[in-house]
């Protein structure tokens, strides 16, 4: 590990960079990692510093598995943590790509700064977010989508909500393919959707699928007509043949 292209971010006072966000009767705290992957540098958040819990430390030990609560952990982690991290090291985020949904929070992250830190009014944030928010989805099937129940979303969101402004019943609605079905969980490819002005999968075939998949959103379009449109991945050719 130590002869890797790895090492802390070292923050303003000569300390390793952290940053906070709050969880249901506690902080997290979650460390910054700069990895240089030739001459891109890849930001890394983990949990597993002294101040929290040790449970918390856990949150970022493993990507997958755990249960949903886990789940929603690492997706504020990632997606909350990772806009204030990026805030921390200076760079001002005008636009954002989301890569998949697991990262949608980050959205909800960036219209409560700017509710709360510039006096932006809730509609105007919610515009302004909306149209410098690109998402590309990856999952063409519903079960590799995370959703959370209502009560899992009130006891991580209650209190961001009513920070960002927002009504509860609104602010699930963001999180919902069809905003008047209140009995619905909160989906995250369904916020990412919400909070986007561009979509898209990364075939041809991927594109029609997600089409199919979010087309009850749109019930009024032509399925064809959704907007979830399709850039085709490129591979390095080497790489992917070996």
């Amino acid at each position: 590990f130590f002869n890797m292209p790895t090492r802390h971010l070292i923050g303003p006072e000569g300390q390793v960079l952290k940053i906070q966000i709050a969880f249901p009767r506690r902080t997290v705290v979650a460390q910054v990692w700069d990895v240089h992957v030739g001459r891109v540098r890849v930001f890394l958040l983990d949990t597993n510093v002294t101040e929290n819990s040790i449970d918390d430390r856990q949150i970022t030990a493993a990507l997958y598995g755990g249960d949903n609560e886990r789940r929603i952990q690492q997706e504020i982690i990632l997606g909350i943590g990772g806009i204030r991290a990026i805030q921390a090291l200076g760079f001002r985020c005008s636009a954002c790509h989301l890569n998949e949904g697991h990262s949608a929070f980050s959205a909800l992250e960036r219209v409560r700064a700017l509710v709360t830190e510039h006096q932006f009014s809730l509609n105007h944030a919610l515009e302004m977010i909306r149209k410098t928010t690109i998402f590309t989805t990856h999952t063409p099937v519903p079960a590799g989508i995370d959703q959370f129940p209502e009560y899992m979303m009130q006891n991580y969101f209650g209190d961001f909500a009513r920070e960002m402004g927002m009504a509860w019943v609104d602010f699930m609605s963001l999180g919902r393919l069809e905003a008047h079905d209140r009995t619905s969980p909160f989906n995250m490819m369904s916020l990412a959707l919400n909070m986007s002005y561009r979509a898209n999968g990364v075939s041809r075939l991927h594109g029609k699928v997600s089409r199919r998949m979010v087309e009850r959103g749109w019930p009024d379009v032509p399925v064809d007509e959704v907007p979830v449109s399709s850039i085709t991945n490129g591979v390095h050719t080497r790489s992917w043949l070996s």
